[in-house]
């Protein structure tokens, strides 16, 4: 005899994952005893963009891009930041700054440095094979740091949110199963 669940949640999950007809086709009400549940919950393959941010910082300045849920875990999977700026300024830099998770120092990311004297404009991106996760409730900024400047810098990032309930549904879904 297989192992009941009682899961919603995971039943509607598989009824959209398999695209079954909601009121018409079912989900088994149990498990057999030689097929075991299995419910992805690895953010790695649940990589589906939802926060799209982007703050700005003129000349000496840093700006808010997001701040990250106290609620939920935020997933960077990638950033672009744009540098522009004229032939009077001079030491400039320009970088995006996270906090990850484990990590109480920010750091920066996305370097730009500028050259001295030079009219500049650069892009740069890039999108990360593995989600990076940040400290829940930190701040993530776009700064400049110059001696002399008129910079304007853009700092956008993408990436995704995900309700730490959504992780527990795997094991408690094994627990009620009698599997765990």
């Amino acid at each position: 005899m297989g192992q009941p669940y009682k899961n919603n949640d995971i039943r509607t999950a598989i009824k959209q994952i398999l695209n079954l007809e909601q009121y018409t086709d079912r989900v088994p009400a149990e498990i057999s005893s030689t097929v075991g549940l299995v419910v992805d919950v690895n953010p790695n393959h649940n990589r589906i963009v939802n926060i799209v941010r982007s703050g700005t910082a003129i000349n000496a300045t840093s700006g808010t891009i997001y701040t990250t849920p106290t609620d939920k875990d935020f997933y960077i999977l990638g950033a672009n930041l744009s540098v522009i700026k004229d032939v009077t300024s001079t030491a400039t830099q320009s970088y995006i700054q996270i906090t990850v998770d484990g990590d109480a120092t920010p750091r920066s990311i996305m370097l730009s440095a500028g050259l001295t004297l030079t009219v500049q404009t650069s892009q740069n991106n890039f999108t990360l094979p593995v989600p990076i996760k940040l400290t829940r409730g930190t701040t993530v900024t776009v700064n400049n740091d110059t001696a002399v400047a008129n910079i304007s810098t853009v700092g956008t990032i993408y990436g995704f949110t995900v309700d730490t309930l959504t992780y527990d549904m795997g094991i408690l879904a094994q627990q009620q199963a009698g599997l765990k």
